[in-house]
């Protein structure tokens, strides 16, 4: 979603390099290099996991910037949040974490949503 909204600016191919999709843990660890220990530790969709994430596509590309992208489908009946994370998105809830050079700007998250809620309406 991040990736489209991103190219259907003109000229974004002279910023976007590329982008990577980790669904899974597996593609977690093996494509952009999250520890287990960091997913067993805090879960798929924690804040910890979004920095080792947005750290391993810097680590895995020539970008000067990532967005980590994390979203809660679901949480089984019974399951509450993980133990030490209160920052977990709501089911539905998309959260976007921007890191450059092992630094998080929460301003500019703050603009590239507003950017995104402009163009999609949202």
């Amino acid at each position: 979603m991040v990736a489209v909204a991103l190219t259907d600016i003109a000229g974004s191919s002279d910023v976007f390099e590329r982008g990577f999709v980790s669904y899974s843990n597996a593609a977690k660890v093996e494509v952009l290099g999250v520890s287990p220990e960091t997913l067993a530790a805090h879960g798929a969709v924690s804040e910890p996991v979004a920095q080792a994430m947005a750290e391993g596509a810097l680590a895995h590309s020539h970008a000067d910037l990532a967005v980590s992208v994390r979203m809660a489908g679901s949480i089984p009946e019974g399951m509450g949040p993980i133990a030490g994370d209160n920052q977990l998105p709501s089911v539905g809830e998309m959260k976007l974490a921007l890191y450059r050079a092992n630094r998080r700007s929460d301003e500019a998250v703050e603009h590239l949503m507003s950017e995104l809620r402009c163009a999609y309406g949202a």
